[in-house]
């Protein structure tokens, strides 16, 4: 196992607390360090000073102004219609699909003056 001075590990710290978009990985391979290492090392020094080691999504108790919410949940209300629209938009898609594989599959495909026998499908076998 290496050892590391603590002013290296402490640089190493600080470089990656300094820019939000600095990953475990890129930093430790600069360094040549494992990301595990770093992140170890980062865990540590936020323990230290009390922070938490991850980003908190929970929002209750922040400040937050009505026309801002009402637009948030306009948002959220404009995605989920949306996504339903999407779904039954590829449910429709998946229907379609299913139908032109069977087609596909059947020698007696309708056209002009065809039709498929009913109930049968390759080689007049019954459908199962």
């Amino acid at each position: 196992m290496k050892v590391y001075s603590p002013e290296f590990k402490a640089d190493a710290v600080a470089l990656y607390l300094s820019d939000p978009g600095h990953t475990f990985e890129g930093i430790g391979m600069d360094l040549g360090i494992s990301r595990e290492t770093l992140r170890n090392w980062v865990r540590a020094e936020r323990a230290r000073r009390g922070e938490s080691g991850t980003t908190s999504t929970n929002t209750e108790g922040v400040p937050v102004s009505e026309a801002t919410k009402q637009e948030l949940e306009a948002g959220m209300a404009a995605l989920r219609a949306e996504l339903k629209t999407v779904r039954k938009e590829n449910q429709k898609l998946a229907t379609e699909r299913g139908a032109a594989c069977s087609r596909a599959r059947c020698p007696r495909r309708t056209g002009p003056g065809r039709s498929i026998a009913a109930g049968t499908c390759r080689r007049g076998s019954p459908r199962s």
